[in-house]
C-alpha cells in the first residue's frame, strides 16, 4: 500500500512539476519525493526509487536519459544518512539537508547536461534557479522526517 501512494506522490510530483509555476520558477518536486523515500526508507530503497523517479523524469523530458536518473539517486542516497548514525533529526537539519540536496541534485544535473548537450542555461540564471528551488523546498523539510523520530525543539 505505500508503494502505492509513493508512486502516486511522484506521479503527482511530476505532473505539478511541470504544470505549475511560481513566478516563472517550476518547482523541484521530485526532489521531495526521492527525499521522502530516502529518510525513511534507507539507502537501497531511497537510491533505487530516486534513480527510476529520475529516470521517468529524463525520458518525459525529452532529452539525453542519466542526469536526473544521476541526481535523483544521489538524493535518495544521501537524504537516507539523516535517519540514523551521527544525525539526530531536527527540523533545522531537514531543512537546511533539503535546501542542500535541491542545490547539489541541480548543480549536478546542469553540469551534466552542460557537458554532454548544452547548457540548459546561464550559469547565473541557474545558480538563481537553483537557490530559489532549494528555498521552496527547504520548507517541506521541516515536514519530511524519518520514521519515528520526533522533533526535539
Amino acid at each position: 500500500m505505500k508503494t502505492f501512494f509513493l508512486v502516486l506522490a511522484a506521479a503527482a510530483a511530476l505532473v505539478l512539476q511541470t504544470t505549475v509555476t511560481f513566478y516563472g520558477l517550476s518547482p523541484a518536486l521530485t526532489t521531495l519525493v526521492a527525499y521522502y523515500v530516502g529518510i525513511s526508507s534507507g539507502a537501497a530503497k531511497g537510491t533505487l526509487f530516486g534513480s527510476l523517479l529520475g529516470m521517468v523524469e529524463d525520458s518525459i523530458s525529452g532529452g539525453m536519459i542519466g542526469p536526473n536518473l544521476l541526481g535523483k539517486g544521489m538524493v535518495g542516497l544521501f537524504s537516507s544518512f539523516l535517519s540514523g548514525g551521527p544525525f539526530r533529526w531536527s527540523p533545522l537539519l531537514g531543512t537546511l539537508a533539503l535546501f542542500i540536496l535541491t542545490v547539489l541534485e541541480g548543480v549536478l544535473v546542469f553540469i551534466v547536461k552542460g557537458v554532454y548537450e548544452a547548457l540548459p542555461a546561464p550559469p547565473a540564471r541557474a545558480a538563481l534557479i537553483l537557490a530559489l528551488q532549494g528555498a521552496l523546498n527547504a520548507c517541506a523539510g521541516v515536514l519530511i522526517k524519518p520514521g519515528g523520530a520526533e522533533s526535539h525543539d
